[in-house]
């Protein structure tokens, strides 16, 4: 299990989210970095580091400069990574939502944060469209081909020398924001809590300490990257190397054909995911035996579900302790937001 670790023993580096996640990107190559799990298609490690660059340059070619926000409502997708980290790298602000949520609920939010520009998928534009003309957005991106909104990979395209800086934009990762994130009911969907650059480095340093993931790692990521848990692990992979096999949504049978077909090695688990591999029967139609780690939170389930689960597959679990690996905490005060608080100017 993960121990919590005091502060004063590790190392954090001042630096900003995106080029501490991928400093060995370029060093890591044709290695690959993302997968689309129901596609098949690849990202290499450089081509990551690459399309981030070119999307930076393009949103500040569009006008985005630092502190823009830009809100999410897709399922997981490679390039919904890609889209966060050339947020990020342009001093921009990450907000996310729900696919699952309603319009209406999907509306509050970008209120609420002030978003200028949302990202979501062809099936959701209904519901965005809607939302966003309730709201400061003055963009939507979609990150499949749809009429009615700009294909996300239209922005890979920007000429970009081998030396030039995507943006001009100097980050503060103490002080400069790379997320706004939201409550998990409907009653808090709008209370926004920020998050600096050095909030998410600080925390993926302490998970490093802790977890002894490494590059030859393949991480089925099923759980949403919505939400704080499942992007920390994310990037806590990518960090290291790992090839990140990525799931739309949690789907037992998807789940374990995926995890065999590449040889998962870890997966972070919600509670629905633990409770469907506690099954034995489903689980003895499928080679899972490349398993080597469960990521579960902390308070998560029980011990006998926990306890069957490895007795099927004979893994480690480690708990991701919610203070001290994945919440993001410390934030300066005067970054709260309300509905009332956020203009289109």
């Amino acid at each position: 299990m993960m121990n919590d670790t005091p502060h004063a023993e590790i190392e954090i580096p001042e630096q900003a989210f995106t080029p501490f996640v991928l400093r060995r990107a370029q060093e890591w190559g044709d290695r690959p970095a993302l997968v689309d799990g129901q596609t098949g298609r690849i990202v290499s490690y450089s081509q990551l580091y690459q399309r981030i660059r070119h999307t930076a340059k393009s949103l500040v070619q569009r006008g985005y400069r630092k502190g823009d926000v830009f809100a999410f409502y897709s399922p997981n997708l490679p390039d919904y990574v890609i889209a966060v980290h050339a947020i990020a790298t342009m001093g921009g602000i990450v907000t996310t939502v729900s696919p699952s949520r309603s319009g209406e609920i999907l509306a509050g939010h970008l209120q609420a944060s002030g978003a200028k520009a949302l990202l979501t998928t062809a099936q959701l534009l209904p519901q965005a469209q809607e939302a966003a003309g309730q709201s400061c957005v003055q963009e939507i991106f979609t990150f499949d081909q749809v009429d009615g909104a700009i294909p996300f990979n239209e922005l890979f395209e920007s000429i970009l020398a081998v030396n030039e800086a995507p943006t001009n934009a100097l980050l503060e990762p103490g002080h400069d924001l790379v997320a706004l994130s939201a409550g998990n009911s409907a009653t808090d969907a709008f209370a926004l809590t920020p998050h600096t650059h050095a909030d998410y480095v600080r925390n993926l340093c302490h998970l490093s300490v802790t977890d002894d993931l490494v590059a030859g790692d393949v991480f089925l990521l099923a759980v949403p990257v919505y939400r704080s848990y499942g992007m920390m692990l994310l990037n806590h992979a990518l960090q290291h190397g790992a090839t990140v096999v990525v799931l739309r949504q949690f789907e037992l049978a998807p789940f374990l054909t995926t995890a065999q077909q590449y040889r998962a090695t870890r997966a972070p688990l919600s509670d629905v995911i633990l409770v469907a591999l506690a099954r034995q029967s489903t689980l003895e139609r499928f080679a899972l035996a490349s398993f080597r780690v469960f990521y579960v939170q902390a308070g998560q389930s029980d011990d006998d579900t926990r306890h069957r689960c490895q007795q099927h597959l004979h893994v480690a679990f480690k708990c991701v302790n919610e203070q001290q690996s994945y919440a993001l905490a410390g934030c300066d005060a005067d970054y709260e937001l309300s509905v009332s608080t956020v203009s289109c100017a």
